[in-house]
């Protein structure tokens, strides 16, 4: 594979990330190694540990009922997970998909921002400005450059642009059928902590910006704290199923432009 296309295939997982990362839903980021162990977000340890607690949800949240056997109009519950995970400003989450399990930082300062590096490729985006390195140093995106990886890169970068404010995630959500919580189940998360969370699934297939949906789960704790998704998407031809959990939220982290 020539450099042009693996930054192209490490670019084009890049921008499946930023459809729901507002809120919702992931994709694969790079090549890097599957785990079938962390095939299944759910778990059942005997303690199962929770910190999910004592946690103010949004003022979005507050009217939607969290609990076993509610069901919840499409346009709330957008408002809500738009700004659940945001609210706390910065975090770590895993996302798994059929190929690669990747771990991500982000924050929003004010904007979405994010890096992940998996040993063999990074990404990074901040300040509007995605850098993609896959073993030959870093491509800054520039659609306006003469270089096809730079512009590659650029056309990623306006695409997060898009995709990372908060109401496409709300539009994505709102765009289902329906929502159906479920009884509490536990979740393990990135860190390998396992908490409580409520299983909300749409109710049905839909239709998201011409892209069909065939199932959309998300999983939250008490008081709307974000634990996990996943979506089940038609996406350039590609039908895939990819998983994100959320950790360490709130704890800061550290996004800066790559050097050399």
């Amino acid at each position: 594979m020539t450099h042009a296309h693996r930054l192209a295939a490490a670019a084009a997982g890049m921008l499946l990330l930023t459809l729901p990362l507002s809120g919702c839903l992931a994709a694969s980021i790079s090549s890097g190694q599957s785990s079938d162990a962390a095939s299944d977000p759910t778990a059942s340890p005997d303690q199962p540990q929770d910190d999910t607690t004592g946690h103010e949800p949004p003022a979005e949240c507050a009217d939607l009922e969290l609990t076993a056997g509610a069901t919840l109009d499409p346009a709330a519950l957008g408002q809500c997970v738009s700004t659940a995970l945001v609210a706390f400003g910065s975090g770590r989450e895993s996302i798994h998909d059929s190929e690669t399990d990747t771990e991500v930082e982000f924050q929003y300062d004010p904007d979405f921002e994010f890096h992940t590096d998996d040993g063999t490729s990074s990404i990074t985006y901040l300040d509007g400005t995605l850098w993609v390195d896959t073993g030959s140093g870093p491509i800054k995106g520039d659609v306006d450059s003469d270089n096809p990886d730079e512009q590659m890169a650029g056309f990623v970068a306006d695409m997060f642009r898009i995709f990372a404010d908060p109401a496409v995630t709300s539009d994505l959500v709102a765009s289902a059928p329906g929502w159906k919580v479920a009884e509490p189940e536990s979740v393990e998360l990135g860190n390998g902590e396992t908490v409580q969370a409520y299983r909300i699934t749409s109710t049905g297939s839909f239709t998201w910006r011409q892209f069909p949906v065939n199932e959309f789960v998300l999983w939250y704790g008490e008081d709307w704290y974000p634990v996990a998704s996943e979506g089940n998407l038609a996406f350039w031809g590609t039908d895939e199923t990819v998983r994100q959990t959320y950790y360490d939220l709130g704890e800061p982290v550290e996004i800066t432009a790559p050097t050399g």
